[in-house]
């Protein structure tokens, strides 16, 4: 409730960084040990699937500008709008891997897809990408890249936060959510994490279907943009 100096405002913040970070391991060594005991369970709440897509990208798009990365999501068309399943630790899985596409991209982007797959009929399976531009992942770490603990760059992880317990939480929390979890990579050229998941089909609402203007021709469009990943994504809304 006092004015602070430069030098208070920066010790302030390192304490607030640390707590951050402290309140981070907890949480994450709690997961683990909820999950590895059995005693973790996913609730069955509908939510809306772009609505979830849409906060994680006002969660990243200062921290990615900050950085001069663009962040680029895109939902296809037949993703159901409500689905039934866990909406905290779906987004707890998306954070984690967008949060570690930011920290280790220092150029071009971060790319968020999500698609619909084959399901039953009260069922909806979506399937999840998480691209990045970064530094990429060695062939002889990805097998070891979902192990507890286990930091592929341990001096960079901690330097830039990071417990080696994300990716290991994730997998488990996509295998509890009827999914799996995998990852392409390449040095130097970024990595793709990909994961399903399964979720309950949320009764059908009675809605006015969304009415399309018919064009007498074909129109064509330029997207003009800095950023190839989303002038792609912009065309596909627009040939949509």
């Amino acid at each position: 409730s006092t004015e602070l100096n430069v030098r208070q405002r920066r010790l302030v913040s390192n304490v607030v960084r640390s707590g951050q970070a402290l309140l981070g391991i907890i949480n994450d060594i709690l997961d683990l040990a909820k999950i590895e005991a059995g005693k973790l369970e996913l609730s069955e709440l509908p939510f809306e699937p772009r609505e979830a897509i849409a906060e994680l990208a006002d969660l990243f798009s200062e921290h990615c500008a900050n950085k001069g990365l663009e962040f680029v999501y895109f939902v296809a068309e037949d993703v159901p709008s409500r689905v039934i399943g866990d909406p905290v630790r779906l987004r707890q899985v998306l954070v984690n891997l967008v949060g570690n596409a930011v920290k280790f991209t220092e150029l071009g982007e971060v790319v968020v897809k999500v698609t619909t797959l084959p399901a039953g009929p009260d069922e909806v399976v979506l399937g999840f990408a998480v691209e990045d531009t970064g530094i990429g992942i060695a062939p002889d770490q990805r097998s070891r890249i979902f192990e507890s603990f286990h930091q592929v760059y341990g001096s960079m992880t901690r330097a830039r936060g990071g417990s080696g317990l994300g990716l290991s939480i994730s997998r488990q929390l996509v295998g509890l959510m009827g999914g799996s979890l995998a990852v392409e990579s390449e040095l130097g050229r970024g990595s793709c994490f990909s994961f399903t998941a399964r979720f309950n089909a949320a009764p059908h609402v009675a809605e006015p279907p969304p009415t399309r203007q018919h064009l007498p021709r074909t129109l064509r469009a330029l997207v003009l943009d800095g950023n190839a990943a989303s002038a792609h994504v912009i065309s596909v809304y627009l040939a949509n």
